[in-house]
């Protein structure tokens, strides 16, 4: 069971875990990035608290192991949806991070007139 939890932080790490951080770093216009960074961090951080506290509880009620692990599988799936697929991600790519933040308000923006292509 030590051995599984070191490979999957292992792998994890490697994978998926520096994507939010990634993200995070080039969605935010320059004059909010700290502040706009240090509470999506709490946000996470937070929601993580709960998770790992409600654990033991959720698992010892009616739903079980099985159950609870369904439930938070069902939530990341919703989030995951809602968060990345519906507005969608654009490719940064090649793009400086005034082209990002012109992209990202949509109200002083024509998205044609983006340098390299749209985002």
């Amino acid at each position: 069971a030590l051995s599984s939890m070191f490979l999957f932080m292992a792998f994890y790490s490697l994978a998926l875990g520096g994507v939010p951080w990634l993200i995070m770093s080039e969605i935010f216009p320059l004059r909010a990035r700290g502040v706009a960074i240090g509470v999506t961090i709490f946000f996470g951080r937070m929601c993580a608290f709960i998770v790992n506290n409600q654990y033991a509880n959720m698992t010892e009620s009616g739903l079980g192991y099985e159950g609870t692990y369904w439930l938070f599988a069902t939530i990341l799936i919703a989030c995951v949806s809602i968060i990345l697929l519906v507005p969608g991600i654009p490719e940064t790519k090649g793009r400086t991070l005034e082209d990002i933040e012109r992209y990202f308000r949509k109200d002083t923006i024509n998205k044609t007139n983006i340098p390299n292509g749209d985002l």
